[in-house]
């Protein structure tokens, strides 16, 4: 888990906006995560995704690429699906 959150942290700040849903999309699926979610909303990209357990969200400036905030949860393996 640590791993993933510094690595988080360090994706580059400043990514081209045309290019951040597809580096956005490439790092989640890199790591692990299916079911990825885009959602842009007043100058925000907001990823979510599942995958091997856990349930991520990251928001994003839209323009400049630069994590606004980021949630990593474990799913509840009890949990009915």
């Amino acid at each position: 888990m640590r791993v993933l959150t510094a690595a988080l942290i360090l994706m580059p700040s400043a990514l081209l906006a045309q290019d951040l849903e597809q580096t956005v999309t490439a790092f989640l699926a890199e790591h692990g995560f299916s079911d990825i979610e885009l959602v842009r909303h007043s100058g925000t990209l907001t990823a979510s995704a599942e995958g091997e357990g856990r349930v991520i969200e990251i928001v994003y400036n839209a323009a400049t690429g630069e994590i606004i905030s980021q949630e990593l949860s474990m799913l509840d393996p009890d949990a009915v699906q």
